[in-house]
């Protein structure tokens, strides 16, 4: 593995100290290195059709009204509610954006892997629910698209 520290360093030097985010992401206390950069962080709001939800009397606010109104559109409508649960970097963002909804993380602050908490034990039994009552199966084995260059004839410009 390749430390990353030095890039830490000079971007730090160049434009102040990286968010706590960031450091924890790439961090691994144990071997005290850097096993990669975190140049950004990408959060994952849920994307919904306000139409079925407002078809069966619901709105957004928390997770629980997305699994309590994504199970009423499941039974009226046969839509199901559409959040990746594979091995792909978009179900990776969402199962992060709801564990940190349920007060979990993936470490603590002093770096001690933290996943057996109460905390994320709640997220996972969230997570079941919300599949067995809001999804379907095609949501166990979705890709992440293929990427193509910018300029890529796949791919149109935009002026």
């Amino acid at each position: 593995m390749i430390d990353h520290g030095e890039i830490y360093q000079e971007c730090e030097r160049k434009y102040g100290k990286p968010i706590e985010l960031a450091v924890k992401s790439t961090y691994n206390p144990k071997t005290k290195k850097y096993f990669g950069f975190s140049d950004m962080f990408v959060p994952d709001p849920v994307n919904y059709r306000l139409d079925l939800f407002q078809e069966v009397g619901g709105n957004v606010d928390t997770w629980e009204d997305v699994r309590k109104y994504g199970k009423m559109i499941k039974e009226k409508t046969g839509v199901a509610v559409g959040i990746g649960l594979a091995a792909e970097i978009d179900t990776a963002m969402a199962m992060r954006a709801i564990l940190y909804s349920f007060g979990g993380s993936e470490q603590d602050e002093q770096g001690n892997i933290v996943l057996s908490s109460k905390h994320t034990i709640e997220a996972v039994k969230f997570v079941k629910a919300l599949y067995q009552e809001t999804m379907s199966p095609e949501v166990l084995g979705w890709d992440p698209p293929p990427t193509t260059a910018p300029c890529s004839p796949a791919r149109p410009r935009w002026s």
